[in-house]
């Protein structure tokens, strides 16, 4: 019975322990689940990042080769002549600037690589001021195009990288060595819809021992480029960093629970000792009197005040007893005389029962 008390009832300090823990470890969880979703985050956004940068530097290798050394330094729009790139557009309506390069002789010369209907050109406007226009003949690129995917997938491993080039009627064009893993995923799983302007997305591709990262890159040309790569050892590392950190936590966790423990100890230390004064006191011992050592204001003040009250209680059980003694006295001496006349009442009534009645002694005399 007293067991399943305890149980349903538990002590404060079971229950200041218990919400120590319990605050702990949902803070903790919380923690954890932020914090594994900021470094997963962080390592997927700087694996795409990667992905991208592949891709941006394949596209470049494909649509212009090993001819962009010659153009001069590669740079973003931002940094060229905005009335260059306004004559331009004028003179060619309709144009998606790609790349822009620029060669410092005696003033900036730019060379820009547009694309227009699906066909990649390169322009530039000649000091006359006339446009300079070529078709870049992309499919020349092709079969060295295709020894710098096999080269790049074989320095990474086949089975952690793999490249398809895909013409948009779904026809691949060049494809290097499809991973093992990846053998009886179906072709068409590789290929994302891209919506609007979008000219790259991701998914991921899982299989048994492997777990893929797509990238689906649209070239200007219309022509798609897919990039798988396998994320084993990312995945790998941040599920070593997360039992890690999930470890830690667990063990702050129960740290909480022990320093509540005694926390709560340190509280009801007081309450306690005032416990047992209250449980003296109701077996009669109303001298019981609690010291207060270092308890906070609020259990010094409760041992002040029960101190009060036991000494109240003390004086008034006093003044009690002093009462009864003085009634008891005051009644002693009129009790005692009144127990003295009915004793010599009920004697004298025994002495006049033994007496023999007078007709017993007449009855008795002679004739």
């Amino acid at each position: 019975m007293s067991l399943n008390s305890n149980l349903f009832h538990p002590s404060l300090k079971s229950k200041v322990a218990l919400s120590y823990l319990l605050l702990f470890f949902l803070s903790s969880c919380f923690l954890f689940a932020a914090v594994i979703l900021l470094v997963w985050g962080l390592f997927v956004k700087t694996n795409d990042s990667t992905m991208l940068q592949m891709g941006a530097d394949i596209q470049k290798e494909y649509l212009i080769g090993r001819r962009f050394d010659r153009h001069g330094e590669l740079i973003p729009a931002a940094e060229c002549d905005p009335g260059y790139l306004n004559q331009l557009k004028a003179k060619s309506p309709g144009i998606e600037i790609i790349y822009i390069f620029r060669m410092n002789l005696r003033k900036s010369y730019y060379t820009v690589f547009a694309c227009h209907n699906n066909a990649f050109y390169e322009m530039r406007i000649e000091p006359d001021g006339s446009l300079f226009s070529r078709k870049v003949p992309v499919e020349s690129n092709i079969p060295r195009f295709r020894q710098y995917l096999n080269q790049k997938a074989a320095e990474a491993g086949t089975i952690n990288l793999y490249f398809n080039l895909i013409a948009p009627d779904g026809k691949s064009l060049i494809a290097t060595d499809l991973p093992p893993s990846l053998k009886n995923v179906p072709e068409k799983r590789f290929l994302t819809p891209l919506a609007g302007n979008e000219t790259a997305s991701f998914l991921d591709i899982q299989t048994e021992g492997a777990f893929f990262r797509v990238l689906n890159m649209k070239f200007p040309d219309g022509n798609r480029l897919v990039i798988g790569q396998n994320i084993n050892t990312t995945r790998e590392r941040f599920r070593v960093i997360s039992t890690w950190f999930f470890t830690i936590l667990l063990f702050f966790g129960l740290m909480g629970g022990i320093i509540g423990w005694f926390i709560a100890r340190h509280f009801i230390r007081g309450i306690e000792r005032v416990t047992r004064a209250v449980d003296m006191t109701c077996n009669g011992d109303y001298s019981q009197r609690v010291e207060s050592l270092d308890e906070d204001a609020e259990i010094k003040h409760l041992m002040i005040r029960f101190n009060e009250l036991n000494e109240r209680t003390s004086t008034l059980m006093y003044e009690l007893r002093t009462i009864s003694d003085n009634v008891a006295h005051d009644l002693r001496t009129p009790l005692t005389r009144m127990m003295g006349t009915l004793e010599i009442a009920l004697s004298n009534r025994e002495q006049n029962d033994h007496r023999p009645p007078p007709f017993t002694a007449l009855a008795q005399a002679p004739v």
